[in-house]
């Protein structure tokens, strides 16, 4: 099926690339139902979502906040959220959040 090694590199470049394209898709539908998100976590995905989401006009009126944070199990990532939008005057504290996990 490839003939070399990097025929196989591409293939498989691709195919990942493919698969982020479409969890980001994923997840920018879950996302467009609040009105202030959240996006956190120690590797650059974060970001690498927010900038795809920033170039549709679907997001225009949702509030984004980027934190880089260390690994968290699911209920340090619930107390970090409630946490988060509670620190601050200009955020509106949750009477409803989600955690978006992969």
């Amino acid at each position: 099926m490839f003939r070399n090694q990097h025929e196989l590199a591409d293939y498989n470049w691709s195919r990942a690339q493919q698969l982020e394209s479409a969890y980001y898709k994923n997840l920018g539908e879950a996302i467009r139902q609040y009105d202030k998100v959240l996006l956190f976590g120690p590797t650059n995905a974060k970001v690498e979502l927010f900038n795809q989401l920033r170039t549709d006009h679907r997001f225009e009126k949702i509030d984004f906040y980027l934190e880089t944070t260390d690994m968290m199990t699911d209920n340090q990532q619930h107390a970090f959220v409630k946490t988060y939008f509670l620190r601050d005057p200009f955020h509106v504290a949750l009477a409803h959040y989600t955690v978006l996990a992969p």
